[in-house]
């Protein structure tokens, strides 16, 4: 197994591809197979074969589930697609601001490295804090000002004497999360990242822009103030791309800039003064709307009971199954539902018509040939309108259904023992 990383690495067949991989910066792995595989056995082959060591090893801890080990029996496995649905619908943010929220929570809330413990409290409380209040409120604040009173068009950049703080926060910034990062310290470099969104909302609060724009004698200052609240926003955006990917896309198009956000290079965010005067903003569009407790928490994120202990059947009772291997010849969706498939499963002796629940992991083109495990003798049952003659086995992982099928081909209509 260990040698797999080199052979996909290209080792004795592309050397090129080798060269270009090998040695790695940094190998990561779980903390159970660090000290004795990867810290002992692992160097001491690469020595023996002559190639060079990575040049870090690092090793992660574990993840328990409100201060528990996650366990399918207690059905409190944490599943990200599912949370993020969950957290998507509980505040109305698109999925994939969803899915980086909860990246950042994960980097944020535990020392990188550390064993740590989910809580859906502690994430809807970042939700709300980090993102809503202070991330997504320095947009929400700034930019409906920019268009009511500028058309939405940056305007020009004050002269550098009249605020030096946020360009010197940034500018370390830019140094402190880079060195974090080559660290692997993610909860530091957003904590960085998050002291610049904390100072720019706290310039907002000293300048009151919305009170200059009251005091047409103000408009200069007004310019200045709007100027560097963006421009600072700008540098976030860049610095937040490796935590946050959709979201800081999502900033970088309501800034309205041409260049792609993945052309800038690190040393952008310290160069102040890079926003384009003249260039016109998108139209302000909240990212992270507040997650309301009032809204309750969805079924599926509710503390689960105790699953109850299986009942034992005899043996005897297990003999009356009808267990046998089938082949599906035909598939397709059931009309009026996108969760059934009506499938011609050939059982040897006979076709026999089923339905099953799977539509949402299996299409029917990619069923018809296959070896499926079938419950031959169940009664029975109609189903939306569609008679089905038997069940498929398939193993429930995480709300996934996978199929279950024999590691060798048999002919259709075998036992199953």
């Amino acid at each position: 197994a260990l040698l797999n990383y080199l052979t996909a690495a290209g080792y004795t067949s592309d050397e090129g591809k080798f060269a270009e991989v090998w040695p790695a910066d940094v190998q990561l792995m779980a903390k159970d197979i660090f000290v004795r595989f990867h810290s002992t056995l692992w160097p001491a082959m690469l020595m023996g074969l002559d190639v060079p060591l990575p040049a870090h090893l690092f090793a992660h801890g574990f993840w328990t589930a409100e201060g528990e080990k996650m366990s399918k029996s207690k059905g409190n496995v944490v599943a990200p697609a599912s949370l993020a649905k969950d957290i998507a619908a509980m505040s109305g943010a698109e999925i994939d601001v969803a899915v980086d929220a909860i990246r950042y929570y994960l980097m944020r809330e535990v020392t990188f490295g550390l064993d740590g413990d989910f809580s859906l409290n502690g994430l809807i409380s970042r939700f709300n804090a980090d993102l809503a209040n202070d991330l997504g409120n320095l947009l929400n604040r700034t930019l409906p000002l920019l268009h009511r009173h500028r058309q939405g068009i940056v305007p020009d950049p004050p002269p550098s004497s009249q605020n030096d703080v946020l360009p010197k926060m940034t500018a370390q910034m830019a140094t402190e999360v880079a060195s974090y990062l080559d660290k692997l310290q993610f909860s530091d470099a957003l904590v960085s990242i998050w002291n610049v969104i904390g100072a720019a909302n706290k310039y907002l609060e000293e300048q009151a822009p919305w009170r200059l724009a009251k005091d047409g004698a103000c408009a200069s200052r007004l310019d200045s103030v709007l100027y560097t609240v963006l421009d600072t926003v700008r540098t976030i955006a860049i610095a937040l791309q490796p935590f946050m990917p959709y979201v800081a896309e999502k900033i970088w198009s309501q800034l309205g800039i041409d260049e792609p956000l993945t052309s800038q290079k690190w040393s952008d965010v310290s160069d102040w003064g890079r926003l384009k005067p003249g260039t016109r903003t998108r139209a302000p569009e909240p990212i992270f709307p507040r997650i309301d407790a009032k809204r309750g928490v969805p079924a599926s994120r509710q503390t689960p009971k105790e699953e109850k202990e299986m009942e034992t059947i005899s043996f005897d009772e297990f003999k009356r199954l009808d267990l046998r291997i089938g082949k599906v010849v035909a598939a397709e969706r059931v009309s009026g539902t996108d969760k059934l498939l009506k499938l011609k499963v050939d059982i040897g002796s006979e076709e026999r018509q089923i339905v099953a629940g799977i539509a949402e992991w299996y299409s029917p083109e990619e069923l018809v040939g296959r070896k499926i495990v079938m419950v031959v003798n169940l009664a029975p049952a109609t189903i939306r309108g569609v008679e089905s003659r038997g069940m498929l086995l398939a193993a429930d992982v995480d709300g996934t259904a996978v199929l279950l099928q024999p590691d060798k081909d048999v002919p259709a209509g075998s036992f199953v023992r």
